[in-house]
């Protein structure tokens, strides 16, 4: 999900697994929760269902960028990107992610999109692209140290910081690193405690904030 403005939206994401546990059935719903009610609200679903979508919030807008197919057992991304349209409440076509993915994390800063990592055709990614929301336009930038899946990304004072996450093998992960949108460059920095990933990660009052998760013994982290 994604805050924009006085709201929380919720996109996509899985209904059901099939007997085999090969394919889901991914959804279309999009719901939004307004935070000074505390009411929730459906809202138009997204062109089609996908799981594990990136998600981010840009000139007070919603981005949809990729995601997983119903292919779950063979993490089949697609790179379909949408913007909904906040005011008219309606999905719109924009240029698509160039490395189709899901699982991965999106960053806002300024007008532009930073998606990181994530996982295609049972492969790990470390693939950095940025989306400018002026000009619906994509960028390659330097890739990460280490490739990963469902990890946390999040901005502070114009810098992105990219947390734990997942291998292949669902081994959860500790590395930290950072990236420098001016000098596009990354930095490593002190790896976390213990490996988690599937978590949230925030900047909250001027800090990095991680909130629960899941480690090898699947126990949720608090």
């Amino acid at each position: 999900g994604v805050r924009a403005g006085h709201y929380v939206y919720l996109v996509g994401g899985i209904h059901e697994f099939d007997d085999d546990f090969v394919d889901v059935d991914s959804v279309e719903e999009v719901e939004r929760l307004d935070l000074r009610t505390g009411e929730w609200e459906d809202m138009p679903p997204l062109p089609r269902g996908l799981n594990h979508v990136q998600v981010a919030a840009a000139d007070g807008h919603v981005f949809v960028l990729g995601g997983l197919t119903d292919h779950l057992s063979r993490f089949e991304p697609s790179g379909e990107s949408w913007r909904f349209d906040v005011e008219a409440e309606r999905w719109e076509p924009i240029a698509p992610l160039p490395t189709p993915r899901g699982a991965g994390a999106a960053v806002t800063i300024g007008d532009k999109i930073y998606v990181v990592g994530g996982v295609a055709n049972h492969r790990q990614l470390t693939t950095l692209e940025a989306y400018d929301v002026d000009t619906d336009t994509w960028e390659t930038l330097t890739p990460m140290t280490s490739a990963r899946d469902h990890l946390g990304a999040a901005e502070l004072d114009g810098m992105i910081y990219v947390l734990g996450g997942r291998r292949l093998d669902e081994i959860p992960l500790t590395d930290f690193e950072r990236y420098d949108p001016k000098t596009d460059e990354w930095e490593q920095l002190p790896e976390l405690p213990e490996g988690t990933a599937g978590f949230g990660f925030e900047e909250a009052n001027g800090r990095l904030v991680a909130t629960g998760g899941e480690n090898l013994a699947e126990r949720i982290l608090s």
